[in-house]
């Protein structure tokens, strides 16, 4: 729309905060990355906003990223998972420091609708003129512990405002941050137990393709004996085939050496009783 009905001219524009939503993401390859380069690869998810969350060193002289980063989406409600590089991170519901009033410095409400007197930040009791420093004790109107009312809410805390605020707080964030740390973990731990099986795997594998390849090589040498057995079968059929013609010619030739024998000795057994017949009349003379 740009103007309504009597003409009044209007302009719409995008609700960041209702059509915006925030969320934890643990990834151990986030903190060697920038800000903007996180933001500008996930900005294909609907990323928006990129927060780093450090911590200080053993030293505390130096800051270090944690790998837990605050992301900021273009939509109501954050995606249950994201894609970073090659994982796939969970999500978590990002839990902001709470409300606190800067009049009475409760929590869970703000100035502008406080019903309580004002107080002094630095001992906690009632509030002192403005030209005034506070030098008494120093007590927090939370806790009542040794820290000014606005300090932020952490390792200051006494246990006894855990009901107040670090139950509402603290609690809320290190629950997120330890419990994607524990899912982190479990998460490396399954991956390492998966690469552990993954190497029996492999190295079973490497066995049964060695053993593949033996008997790829022992097939292909009995198939060249097949090979040569059959091109010396062939060659012995073929020898066989020429020795049976060769014997039927020997026995065709023998057959007719028979018949010529016996031939020969039927024309010889008249003459050999001629002969008998005459020795025999020459005998008796």
């Amino acid at each position: 729309m740009k103007e309504l009905a009597d003409g009044t001219p209007i302009t719409v524009s995008w609700d960041t905060k209702r059509n915006t939503s925030r969320a934890v993401v643990v990834c151990r390859e986030l903190p060697i990355d920038t800000e903007d380069d996180i933001k500008t690869n996930l900005s294909t998810q609907g990323v928006t906003e990129v927060k780093h969350i450090s911590r200080m060193s053993d030293d505390k002289k130096t800051k270090f990223n944690t790998g837990v980063v605050i992301l900021t989406f273009s939509q109501p409600s954050p995606p249950e998972k994201l894609k970073i590089g090659y994982r796939v991170c969970r999500t978590e519901k990002y839990y902001p420091r709470p409300t606190q009033c800067y009049q009475c410095y409760e929590y869970q409400h703000i100035r502008n609708f406080c019903k309580k007197e004002e107080r002094c930040r630095t001992c906690g009791e009632k509030a002192h003129l403005e030209s005034d420093e506070c030098s008494k004790k120093i007590k927090c109107i939370n806790c009542n512990d040794n820290h000014i009312s606005t300090s932020k809410p952490g390792n200051n805390l006494s246990t006894t405002t855990k009901n107040q605020v670090t139950a509402k707080v603290t609690s809320d964030a290190q629950t997120i941050i330890e419990n994607a740390r524990t899912q982190w973990e479990k998460e490396l731990e399954e991956k390492m137990s998966f690469f552990l099986k993954m190497k029996v795997i492999s190295e079973r594998m490497e066995a049964l393709n060695e053993k593949e390849a033996n008997i790829k090589n022992w097939y292909n040498y009995f198939k060249d004996k097949e090979k040569n057995l059959k091109i010396t079968e062939e060659k012995m059929q073929k020898d066989i085939e020429e020795m049976k013609t060769h014997c039927g010619k020997l026995t065709n030739e023998l057959q007719k050496k028979n018949e010529l024998i016996e031939k020969l000795t039927k024309n010889i057994e008249p003459q050999t009783q001629k002969t008998i017949t005459t020795k025999d009349k020459h005998g008796k003379n």
